[in-house]
């Protein structure tokens, strides 16, 4: 009698160590992305890529992280994976309104890497609206510029995209 309250309870005590096979996974290591626009108007459209090399050959999951336009929001926000360079480039198209000074479209590009670390969220801005169209990326948590960010000019297939 006394071996089966022992096998009992060994079996209790092990059903309350064991994992719930409902439990997910932890997630895996990730970074918050918030993307802002850099442009605002009806004439205005704006993207934002992720890459894994500066020649923009290799994509980041798939690639566009964000689409502004007149019917889209300014802000959004997206996930990406950490412990890697991150190559992000953004590009603006803006056509002047009928009537203006200035004939035919123009555009914008421009291209940041950094690493991205997980927990953490980061802030991009792609300012059309500023000489050269900087991007900038800054530490949500700190309001200051992330160390690993580095500036590239677009060559290659970042100029097709």
């Amino acid at each position: 009698m006394r071996s089966i309250v022992f096998v009992m309870l060994a079996l209790t005590s092990a059903s309350l160590f064991a994992e719930d096979p409902k439990a997910e996974p932890p997630p895996p290591p990730a970074a918050e992305l918030r993307l802002i626009a850099g442009t605002s108007g009806p004439s205005e459209a704006s993207w934002m890529y992720a890459y894994k090399s500066e020649a923009c050959e290799e994509k980041e999951d798939e690639a566009r992280l964000a689409t502004f336009n007149v019917l889209t929001r300014g802000k959004k926000i997206a996930s990406v994976g950490v412990g890697q360079r991150l190559y992000v480039l953004a590009v603006a198209k803006v056509e002047p309104p009928v009537g203006a000074d200035t004939v035919g479209k123009t555009s914008c590009r421009a291209m940041v890497s950094f690493v991205p670390e997980d927990k953490h969220a980061y802030e991009i801005t792609h300012n059309v609206k500023a000489r050269k169209c900087p991007l900038t990326i800054t530490d949500v948590a700190t309001g200051s510029e992330v160390a690993t960010a580095q500036k590239h000019k677009p060559a290659g297939k970042c100029k097709d995209t």
